[in-house]
């Protein structure tokens, strides 16, 4: 839609392997919770597409790239040619290796996964949920709220290993433990056995826990499979500079599957979120019409779970500095990542006010350090290095 706002001419094609018209994958849990009706997530309609002019093949598969003929190679053997070419295929979910129980195993990528899990929802009564991801608190609340106490199975010590710390973890611990759900930690399943209409889980420290439904958030692999072959160079997704172009002139990569180069951070990075893709998406477009604009966006991921509103912004690494301060009483809880310093992430619970404020940090690089200590005080208002920053400028 930028393309087509900025060259009312071009002909513009999409090809993509869903077979449903756009739809907000956000939304995908709150149709589940039946929180707002299936029509509810979808994006855009048939006659959007046609009053853009834009081509769009649904259910169609990119099987590889060749950038010297510019064409791309459809499964079906169909060769499409292009001026320029944008990736954006995202990614899919993580390969399940622990057997074969495909009607008791759910994931909460696409809309067909959310039409089949809402299906079943009405029989399941002993759930599982592997992971521990954003996905995996949806599930947990999915099943909370049809009060179906739902067992929680997690690698790592805690739940965000990597983005809380003993005293965030304890936190939502405690609350998901009071709202029903029974949390399992350091351990992860070495097998599966079918047991009739329930499938048996053995785990690496013994647990046998028997499910009908194995609700799996172990996260995304990215879908570059296809570019083999093409000169495309890829990481662990697509490599591109600041403008989101790949090193073969006129491809550009967004969304997910993008390895962009970060202006601020001076690295490369991937975002896994929908609201970086759609920023990309559209960033893309300008650069494909000839901007040259250096992408740049704090990631930021939000979700109303249980009660709890939970933010992750910037990099929450626990390998960095960081500080934090929680208010159990009131479930409140913030922690901050710098890296020399600058403030470079936060993770926040119930602490949704702050997130512009300690966006804006992020994203000028403001050095923290000396607030450190006034940082682990819940009474301390980050507003207060907004306002000295902004006298400053």
């Amino acid at each position: 839609e930028t393309i087509r706002s900025r060259d009312a001419a071009a002909a513009i094609g999409i090809i993509s392997h869903e077979p449903h018209f756009l739809y907000s994958r956000v939304l995908l849990p709150a149709y589940i919770k039946k929180k707002i009706r299936r029509e509810q997530i979808f994006l855009r309609t048939e006659d959007d597409f046609i009053q853009r002019g834009i081509d769009l093949l649904r259910g169609r598969t990119a099987e590889r790239v060749d950038t010297a003929a510019r064409r791309v190679v459809l499964a079906d053997g169909e060769e499409i040619g292009y001026g320029k070419l944008l990736i954006s295929a995202g990614g899919r979910v993580q390969a399940w290796t622990h057997g074969k129980a495909e009607q008791n195993i759910f994931r909460l990528q696409t809309l067909d996964d959310a039409d089949r899990l809402s299906v079943a929802l009405d029989t399941v009564r002993r759930p599982v949920v592997v992971g521990s991801s954003f996905i995996a608190l949806e599930f947990i609340e999915t099943f909370l709220l049809r009060s179906i106490a739902p067992r929680v199975l997690v690698r790592g010590p805690h739940l965000f290993d990597t983005m809380l710390d003993e005293d965030g973890a304890s936190l939502l611990d405690e609350h998901l433990t009071q709202k029903g759900a029974e949390l399992i930690y350091s351990d992860e399943i070495s097998g599966l056995a079918h047991q009739g209409a329930l499938v048996q889980i053995e785990t690496h420290r013994g647990n046998i826990l028997e499910t009908d439904a194995l609700g799996v958030g172990i996260g995304v692999a990215r879908n570059i499979s296809f570019l083999e072959g093409s000169g495309i160079a890829c990481g662990r997704g697509v490599y591109t500079d600041a403008l989101l172009e790949t090193n073969v002139p006129g491809v550009f990569a967004g969304g997910d599957i993008a390895e962009y180069f970060d202006t601020r951070l001076q690295r490369r990075v991937m975002v896994g979120n929908w609201t970086n893709a759609m920023l990309q998406g559209r960033h893309a477009g300008l650069n494909m019409t000839g901007a040259k604009i250096p992408f740049y966006a704090v990631p930021t991921y939000s979700i109303v779970n249980l009660g709890l509103n939970i933010t992750a912004l910037g990099e929450c690494d626990g390998t960095l500095e960081s500080v934090s301060r929680m208010d159990r009483t009131t479930r409140r809880y913030e922690r901050f990542f710098m890296r020399d310093g600058v403030l470079v992430g936060a993770f926040l619970i119930n602490q949704f006010a702050d997130k512009p404020f300690l966006t804006e940090l992020i994203a000028r690089g403001v050095v923290v350090a000396p607030y450190a200590e006034r940082l682990n005080d819940m009474s301390f208002d980050i507003r207060a290095i907004s306002a000295i920053m902004q006298k400053r400028i």
